[in-house]
């Protein structure tokens, strides 16, 4: 374990690339990954996001079979490549097995910088193939809840009046119709939103930033993800699970009408041999 720090704020960070713990004037934030909820604290999904209809996918029209739920990469081992008081950098790549599920040779760095209030995660996707390469990649930060589930709200700051979407009973995105609506900026939580698999917003507009607030008091936290079009909340659908997860994502799960093409997937990515791309995102304690 990698422990980074700067003044009041302690992240340590594990060898899946994951921000393990990030403490703020002693509170913890992150979940522990305890088993009997979710083993896993904030995996890089990577180079897919949620559920592949039937495990399979094209890549330029050739069949890749074998796909799990948010792609191989979390199960990927990470070496640390720099480490600082403050920052510390992991890498990953690609291996004669992920040429099996996805045909681009990358390299992904995750890289992780504590602030006095706030700690931030940045994804760096590298084509270091010969051809150009399509992916999507997305955060998965688990967090606990700063309030009972019936006194928490949802601050999506600068969307109004939005649409989200969920899942079928296969993992995969409906898009025929809303699963429901953000009236103002401000969305009350119940374990409605997540029963399905979750709630995606698709249509942020200018929103970047959620905030998951204890609505007596105002305390809890906010998630920024300026680099990410899609963000989706998830917890397990359980009254008493004690964290929710704010996923800033590039890309989608497939729906349930795909074709199962991935140059059909919307807000994929690509990258052109040699190119690298950066997507970040920041937890800060509301206090």
């Amino acid at each position: 374990m990698i422990v980074i720090r700067n003044g009041n704020s302690v992240a340590e960070v594990n060898e899946r690339g994951e921000l393990a713990s990030y403490k703020f004037n002693g509170k913890e934030y992150m979940w522990n990954a305890g088993k009997e909820f979710w083993d896993w604290h904030s995996p890089v999904l990577f180079p897919f996001v949620g559920r592949v209809k039937n495990a399979q996918t094209r890549f330029e029209g050739k069949l890749y079979s074998g796909q799990t739920i948010h792609g191989f990469a979390r199960d990927l081992p990470f070496t640390a490549t720099e480490t600082g008081e403050n920052y510390c950098v992991l890498k990953t790549q690609y291996t004669d097995e992920t040429l099996k599920l996805f045909p681009y040779p990358f390299a992904l760095y995750a890289r992780f910088d504590v602030a006095e209030d706030s700690v931030s995660v940045g994804y760096t996707v590298e084509n270091v193939g010969s051809t150009p390469m399509q992916y999507v990649i997305g955060g998965h930060p688990a967090l606990l809840i700063p309030a009972p589930l019936g006194d928490m709200d949802i601050i999506t700051k600068g969307l109004e009046n939005a649409r989200y979407f969920t899942a079928d009973e296969n993992g995969l995105v409906v898009f025929d119709e809303p699963y429901g609506y953000v009236k103002g900026s401000v969305l009350p939580f119940s374990l409605r939103l997540v029963e399905r698999g979750g709630a995606i917003f698709t249509e942020l507009g200018d929103c970047r930033e959620f905030a998951v607030v204890d609505r007596n008091t105002g305390k809890g936290f906010s998630l920024e993800f300026p680099d990410f079009p899609v963000c989706t909340l998830w917890m397990p659908n359980r009254e008493d699970s004690p964290f929710i997860c704010v996923e800033p994502w590039c890309g989608l799960p497939d729906d349930h009408v795909t074709d199962g093409n991935f140059e059909s997937k919307p807000f994929r990515q690509t990258l052109a041999p040699g190119e690298k791309k950066t997507y970040n995102y920041k937890i800060k304690p509301i206090v």
